[in-house]
């Protein structure tokens, strides 16, 4: 997943995102709220839709809209099994960087 310079490090946020739907479809503007609850509230809106975007372009997750007759429309977002496995990897990947990060500062 490539992002722009003002994302959080590399794999971070898609991880979060992607830990976010796999529990189940999900909202947009419930994953507004979860990221702010979690603290990373400074991300902007507009920066999750481009990713979520991205990610659905790269088949990681898929998006439904969904029409209401009272509000307006809205996506949900659920994961895919391409998206299952590069979590798996993210995650991975952070549990080693972590562990060289205890090392670095162990000494």
């Amino acid at each position: 997943m490539s992002g722009g310079s003002e994302r959080l490090s590399d794999g971070l946020l898609d991880a979060f995102l992607l830990s976010c739907v796999r529990s189940g479809t999900v909202r947009g503007r419930e994953l507004l709220e979860k990221l702010q609850a979690s603290g990373l509230d400074g991300i902007r809106p507009g920066e999750m839709y481009r990713i979520l975007r991205g990610m659905e372009r790269e088949g990681l997750i898929y998006s439904k809209r969904e029409e209401f007759e009272y509000m307006l429309s809205c996506r949900s977002y659920g994961i895919t099994a391409g998206g299952e496995a590069y979590l798996e990897f993210l995650v991975a990947s952070l549990k080693e960087y972590r562990e060289e990060m205890d090392r670095f500062f162990a000494v």
